[in-house]
């Protein structure tokens, strides 16, 4: 599956505040992930999509994409604390709690998740798979 990216992706973040105008882009027809705030070293995510967007070609090219194109060390995601379904796959896909910004969005509490580079198991699988193939 070819992966989609550009700006005909930044419509799924309209209203979206802390999403700004240079984020980067990687998605496909049914969803993507900005990228933005990068430093040098860390950046922020924020996912938007529908029902079964995300799979694992589309999950390896994000983190390929911080970790090892943007030699980040370390990803944060935020997510209002209502939102158990975006929870979920962030803890799923590897996110780690690190704090909570009380009442920050909307009246809304916000979870600040983050991932490390050597805690990323989708870069660390494909280099161990290459290193022993």
């Amino acid at each position: 599956m070819p992966l989609e990216a550009g700006e005909h992706l930044r419509p799924r973040f309209d209203g979206v505040s802390y999403v700004p105008s240079d984020a980067v882009f990687i998605g496909n027809k049914k969803g993507a992930v900005a990228i933005f705030n990068y430093d040098g070293e860390n950046c922020e995510i924020a996912m938007s999509g529908e029902n079964g967007w995300l799979n694992r070609t589309l999950i390896r090219a994000i983190f390929l994409q911080i970790f090892v194109v943007m030699s980040c060390t370390r990803v944060t995601a935020r997510v209002r604390a209502d939102n158990d379904r975006a929870l979920s796959i962030d803890e799923r896909i590897g996110f780690v709690h690190e704090g909570r910004l009380r009442s920050a969005v909307d009246g809304y509490d916000v979870f600040i998740l983050g991932m490390l580079k050597n805690e990323c198991r989708w870069i660390n699988e494909q280099s161990k798979s290459t290193e022993t193939g």
